[in-house]
């Protein structure tokens, strides 16, 4: 096995050949390993990586993490003389693959969501191995509104109820050790219900007379635009109008 530098997650194969038959030898199931150095010390920790021997030359270590950088060797034992030879030491640096193409989404169909209701904004990357720091952000203001890290690729930050102020754009940074990689910004619009109406009229006289002209005044003191008012008699309705910036709207009979 020669020394080389493996991205953590991939799979990595140990193999080697003693002198004699494989049938007269035998060979540890994941041979061994010491820690590489730490700063300017070498710490030698053999650790075996598995347990009793075997015929087969060859281990799999399915998904490396970067805990598992260190020296390898292997050691090899004939049946017959109790033999045992150690190969040389290989050492193996396992780096974390970088964060790439973070995005942030929401369940809010073209991102509006009724005030009051609940706000999920889900931040996952494309790439990257590891702990991945998430966190998510406002932009106007640069406030921190959450942060989690976790060996996976998505995070959510979930506002239970949300109110007018959290209307605006927000941003998730992910980082895993390397670069801190942005998301695009993504822009929530909270929607206002519309508040009970107040009617108000508006006639020339106190007491309207045949041949007035009288204005029925209606307005929702909250609520997003556009919104859509109409007037009735009784169950009879006289007709509809609407306030597409907000405010109220009339009707004259």
């Amino acid at each position: 096995m020669s020394s080389s530098g493996s991205a953590s997650s991939e799979t990595i194969r140990f193999w080697g050949q003693a002198g004699e038959s494989p049938q007269s030898s035998r060979f540890p199931p994941w041979g061994q390993r010491t820690q590489g150095p730490t700063g300017a010390r070498q710490k030698q920790d053999d650790q075996v990586l598995g347990s009793g021997w075997r015929i087969s030359p060859e281990l799999q270590i399915p998904a490396l993490g970067t805990e598992d950088s260190g020296s390898y060797w292997c050691q090899a034992e004939t049946v017959s003389h109790r033999i045992r030879k150690q190969s040389l030491r290989s050492q193996i640096h396992v780096r974390r693959v970088p964060i790439s193409k973070v995005s942030l989404e929401t369940q809010a169909p073209g991102g509006q969501v009724i005030e009051g209701g609940k706000l999920v904004l889900l931040c996952s990357v494309a790439e990257g191995t590891g702990n991945i720091t998430f966190s998510w952000h406002r932009e106007a203001t640069g406030t921190r509104l959450g942060k989690k890290t976790q060996g996976s690729l998505s995070a959510e930050l979930e506002i239970p109820a949300v109110k007018e102020i959290d209307g605006g754009k927000y941003l998730c940074p992910a980082d895993n050790g390397h670069d801190p990689v942005q998301s695009q910004v993504l822009n929530i619009l909270v929607r206002i219900p519309v508040s009970s109406p107040v009617l108000t009229l508006g006639a020339p006289r106190a007491q309207a007379e045949v041949g007035d002209v009288v204005e029925l005044h209606c307005e929702a003191l909250r609520g997003s635009p556009p919104i859509l008012y109409q007037f009735y008699l009784e169950d009879v309705t006289l007709g509809n109008s609407s306030a597409p910036s907000g405010g109220g709207a009339s009707f004259n009979l």
